[in-house]
């Protein structure tokens, strides 16, 4: 493209980059910023530019790329293409500026030039007319937003009776884990989005929100969030990837439920994450990721349905994990209806990660919401584990997870939701087997069990099926009621396992 002389753009989408865009002052850096980004991927810079003569009409317009460089009012405007020519002034209005990467920008100079708009953007696809794409929204406005400001955000009633519109816009009560939604009139009035918390958010049509304001963009690499009892919808409070120092829950690809997220993951601009209130009452979200602690190790647990052709489905539906590090417990969270749930129960508390000393037993309940064949599958991260075996309580079937990391069986709706227990050692547990520190003595006829305290003794046949289990305490002098073979004594005492083989004769 040429110069043009009183230019009009208008209705479009404009991606591209723009590089040392206050380079020869406002007006070839403004105009020239604007247009040499109007074929996608184009630049700009100060040997390679195209100019529109002004006064140019600019309206209506989504532009986007990413700020190289600047680090004045002049060069923000220069992207933004705000032309401050005292003469012929440019007609300049209802245009939004998103981009990928932003440094060393004055916000409240952007919005006062000419009517620029400049957006922090994110798509969301619709519903159509399906029920379920929810996702977890955040505005990164500094302070706080009404709904209204936000560019696409609300929509349009469909019905009055019943009263139905096409989108739904939620914040979350954590005292009550409540839903409180913004098209509720008792709602209505006073709901605004504020910087460092989330929102659910779902819309019928695909949508692209555009967050305008002054934005958080200060110097500072963290921003903490005051948290309330409970679980809380936090979100990016930035402009750019946030990440936080917890485990947390996030939408998952699909919109119909949330995911477990362990490891150090960036979190998006405008979106939320589901975090838990426990020993701070506040979360710190950080611009670069965050060290953790000295990984001691965990057991992931996962859960797949198989589909009707009897094949397991690929991703799991579900996730639980027994930790080995001290304070990485989290609540189980529920949000949509999977066909399966998992848990660890701990008291009357239900945790979707829970804190083991890598030893012991560890009770796993699973609960279908749907008839049907499920596979578990219990993997060690970062753990040695010389012993982990998972028990069905229902049937007595005993799997060496260490030779078969997987389990798979049927389940339905009615079946009680204590079915599974995990027990295991790490490396540095005691396994005993033969006649060093046995714990389990022949004598006349019994079998004689060294113990100190109360303990569980459990029988296991070479198949991994328990035979017996008792709870005993101190010593004792039993009667191993079974056929000629070999088998497998497991003493459980506290957090200590020990294993032994015995021959029956």
């Amino acid at each position: 493209m040429g110069n043009c002389q009183g230019g009009t753009i208008t209705g479009c989408s404009v991606d591209g980059t723009t590089v040392n865009a206050n380079v020869s002052g406002e007006r070839i850096g403004g105009i020239g910023g604007i247009v040499g980004m109007l074929s996608p991927g184009g630049s700009f810079d100060y040997v390679n530019y195209t100019m529109i003569t002004i006064p140019a009409t600019l309206t209506n317009n989504i532009f986007s790329g990413t700020i190289a460089l600047g680090t004045s009012a002049e060069a923000y405007g220069a992207i933004a293409g705000i032309s401050q020519e005292e003469d012929t002034p440019n007609v300049i209005a209802n245009n939004y500026y998103t981009t990928g990467t932003i440094g060393g920008i004055n916000n409240a100079d952007v919005t006062e030039n000419d009517g620029a708009v400049f957006a922090v953007i994110r798509e969301i696809e619709g519903y159509g007319s399906g029920n379920d794409k929810w996702a977890f929204i955040a505005s990164p406005v500094a302070g706080s937003v009404t709904p209204g400001n936000v560019h696409n955000l609300l929509g349009q009633m469909i019905t009055e009776s019943p009263m139905l519109y096409d989108f739904d816009l939620y914040r979350l009560e954590p005292a009550t884990t409540m839903w409180e939604n913004y098209n509720n009139s008792e709602h209505t009035t006073g709901f605004i989005l504020v910087n460092g918390y989330g929102y659910l958010y779902a819309t019928k049509e695909t949508k692209t929100l555009m967050f305008a304001g002054n934005f958080n963009t200060g110097d500072s690499e963290t921003e903490t969030v005051g948290l309330s009892e409970g679980f809380n919808l936090v979100g990016n409070p930035f402009i750019v990837e946030a990440y936080v120092n917890r485990p947390y829950y996030k939408m998952n690809a699909s919109g119909t439920a949330v995911e477990l997220v362990t490891d150090i993951t960036a979190i998006a601009p405008c979106t939320g994450v589901m975090v838990e209130y426990k020993d701070g009452n506040q979360v710190v979200f950080t611009k670069t990721s965050q060290s953790s602690q000295a990984n001691q190790g965990a057991l992931n647990i996962a859960v797949a349905q198989s589909n009707m052709r009897g094949t397991s489905a690929t991703a799991a539906i579900d996730k639980a994990i027994i930790t080995f590090n001290e304070s990485s417990e989290l609540g189980k969270f529920y949000f949509g209806t999977q066909a399966a749930n998992i848990y660890i129960p701990q008291g009357t508390e239900e945790y979707a990660i829970a804190f083991s000393n890598a030893q012991g037993e560890m009770p796993v309940n699973f609960k279908a919401n749907q008839d049907g064949e499920y596979t578990l599958s219990i993997n060690a991260n970062d753990a040695e584990m010389s012993y982990l075996h998972l028990i069905d309580n229902m049937t007595g079937t005993d799997i060496d997870l260490l030779q078969t990391p997987s389990y798979t069986f049927n389940a339905t709706t009615r079946d009680y939701e204590s079915r599974f227990k995990l027990v295991f050692a790490s490396s540095s547990i005691e396994e005993i087997d033969g006649d060093s520190d046995t714990f389990a003595f022949f004598s006349n006829g019994n079998w004689i069990i060294a113990n100190e305290g109360q303990a569980t003794l459990q029988v296991i046949d070479i198949t991994g099926r328990i035979l017996s289990s008792e709870s005993i305490s101190g010593s004792v002098s039993k009667a191993i009621d079974a056929t000629a073979g070999v088998y497998m004594i497991r003493l459980i005492n506290g957090e200590n396992v020990k294993v032994q083989k015995i021959v029956v004769r």
